[in-house]
């Protein structure tokens, strides 16, 4: 109860510090979350309150409308993120509406601010070439070709680019923001969403979606055109990250019905992506549209279980 006005100042000072030193968009981040959680718990006033100081301290940091409307417009996305909670959405659900949610924010930030965006992944592309050039030389070594050629083409292909790798980074994080905040509340006995990630799933209609984005990239690719490469190309990275994410739960709710030790799931885990062969999740998350790779999964962990059993039982007799 006394720790409410401490965490709303605090949260409206770093709002206010960040806005200031012109870095609103990491300021609205602080304030989903602990506008959730008090809209979970049946708090409704705080969460309008932290709403309140979001948009406050974007208005007297900067002065701007549109900032304030942004600070005031995330703590209204973790109030519906609240009410979804109590609600009792399943995980799935309210990543998909959280995500969408704040793809739109960020979207509508990119288009009213497309130059700076464009001029700041020049800038940040060309000091990554020159720190690898930097190094290379210092060391003796020939310059690093492949790596320069892959940061040169992704700044000139940022357009096409940059909207997907968007979606999909908003994904991600909502994705964690969502189990961390679901395990809290199971914890503390809150209003926890159904589900978990590891039963995350995306719908069957999205396979058109894939099929659009493949025909779009052939009609760009017999006749090219500006507008239809940036939506093929963008659709393209965004559902790669869809079905990437699907083809991962799919392989944490593997582990977890064959009851694999959690240490040894996390190392198999982290020896996938370090190898290099992650983009084979995509293709497990694709094809799970029509296999329902979990339910066979399931049945086959039913089904070791109950011949272990039976040798159980035959060793016993």
């Amino acid at each position: 109860m006394r720790a409410f006005p401490v965490i709303a100042a605090f949260l409206a000072l770093a709002a206010y510090g960040f806005a200031g030193a012109g870095l609103s968009r990491m300021g609205i981040l602080l304030f989903p979350v602990p506008a959730a959680l008090y809209w979970a718990r049946g708090h409704g006033g705080r969460s309008l309150l932290l709403g309140a100081c979001a948009a406050g301290a974007g208005l007297l940091a900067t002065g701007s409308l549109l900032v304030t409307l942004g600070h005031a417009a995330a703590a209204l996305l973790g109030i519906a993120l609240g009410e979804a909670l109590r609600r009792r959405w399943s995980f799935g659900r309210c990543v998909a509406v959280l995500t969408g949610a704040l793809f739109s924010m960020g979207a509508f930030d990119v288009a009213l601010h497309w130059q700076e965006f464009r001029n700041n992944a020049t800038i940040f592309i060309n000091a990554r070439i020159a720190d690898i050039e930097a190094q290379t030389g210092a060391g003796g070594a020939a310059v690093n070709e492949t790596a320069i050629a892959l940061l040169k083409w992704f700044d000139v292909h940022w357009p096409y680019l940059n909207l997907g790798g968007l979606f999909g980074g908003l994904l991600m994080a909502s994705t964690v923001m969502l189990a961390l905040l679901g395990g809290h509340l199971r914890r503390t006995g809150g209003p926890a969403p159904k589900g978990s990630f590891a039963e995350m799933r995306p719908p069957d209609w999205l396979v058109w979606a894939v099929i659009a984005a493949a025909v779009l990239w052939f009609v760009d690719d017999k006749w090219p055109a500006e507008a239809v490469r940036m939506v093929s190309w963008n659709a393209a990275v965004a559902l790669a990250f869809v079905y990437g994410l699907n083809g991962l739960s799919i392989l944490m709710y593997a582990l977890v019905v064959f009851k694999v030790n959690p240490m040894v799931g996390f190392a198999a885990i982290l020896l996938i992506f370090w190898l290099g062969v992650h983009p084979l999740l995509c293709v497990v998350g694709l094809f799970d549209t029509w296999w329902e790779l979990r339910a066979r999964a399931a049945a086959a962990a039913a089904a070791r279980a109950g011949g272990k059993a039976a040798n159980d039982e035959d060793t016993r007799d």
